[in-house]
């Protein structure tokens, strides 16, 4: 199956970044929350402008979205031929 293609180059960080997704989903499915004990509080959409950057190993975390643009090059991204604005 193709869709299962990324799962052979997948590295134990990312399996478990996969699992940890799977529980954030099916908390939000179950209650309207993506909160997972153990893992750090998903800000809410809009509070204090932060979003929740998940890492492989564990390493999720709330951060700014300013920190977000640094981080994945939003700048160099934006100004690409074609970007929707």
């Amino acid at each position: 199956n193709h869709a299962d293609a990324w799962l052979t180059d997948a590295g134990p960080a990312q399996h478990e970044l996969s699992r940890w997704m799977l529980r954030y989903w099916g908390a939000f499915v179950r209650t309207g929350r993506p909160e997972v004990a153990g893992q750090p509080r998903w800000p809410s959409y809009g509070s204090g402008g932060e979003l929740m950057a998940l890492r492989p190993g564990s390493a999720s975390r709330a951060i700014s979205w300013m920190r977000f643009a640094v981080e994945h090059r939003c700048a160099f991204w934006n100004r690409l031929p074609g970007t929707p604005r």
